[in-house]
């Protein structure tokens, strides 16, 4: 009697492998377009914020941006995700919203956010979320120069 063989052979194991490799191949890349949609949404999303708080502004009749009584601080919201200098009261050390004229908050005021820092590989050079507002006090998402494949669906 022969002993009874236990085990995987070698051409198994290595078909194995090859399945494992050819859906990496295809998972990573998909996961990274993922990740990048996500923190645009992000930005959007904390852009947003900063839009709203500009309409409290102007509501209460403050129409320059800055630190002193009576200015409009947008309270940018700090993200690791986005670069820039904080444009209002409450400086942190990482990436701000900004676009919102420094002196005044006119027509058309735009806030912006600039991917940078931890954002994903594919937005590191450099593209934005825009929100524009209309002198009728409406507002716009543009993504001018995000990729295709990238924006989300409403900020074109």
């Amino acid at each position: 009697m022969f002993p009874k063989m236990q085990g995987f052979t070698f051409v198994e194991l290595m078909i194995v492998i090859a399945i494992i490799g050819v859906v990496a191949a295809i998972a990573i890349p998909r996961y990274q377009i993922y990740v990048a949609k996500t923190q645009v949404v992000r930005a959007m999303g904390e852009a947003s914020y900063v839009k709203n708080e500009i309409e409290i502004c102007l509501h209460e009749g403050k129409t320059t941006v800055g630190p002193a009584i009576g200015d409009c601080d947008p309270h940018a919201v700090g993200s690791n995700i986005l670069t820039g200098a904080s444009q209002g009261a409450t400086p942190l050390p990482i990436g701000f919203i900004g676009g919102v004229p420094f002196a005044t908050i006119g027509n058309p005021t735009k806030v912006v956010a600039t991917f940078g820092n931890n954002a994903s590989q594919v937005l590191q050079v450099g593209p934005t979320v825009v929100w524009t507002r209309t002198p009728l006090g409406s507002w716009a998402c543009t993504s001018p120069s995000l990729s295709d494949a990238y924006k989300p669906a409403g900020c074109p």
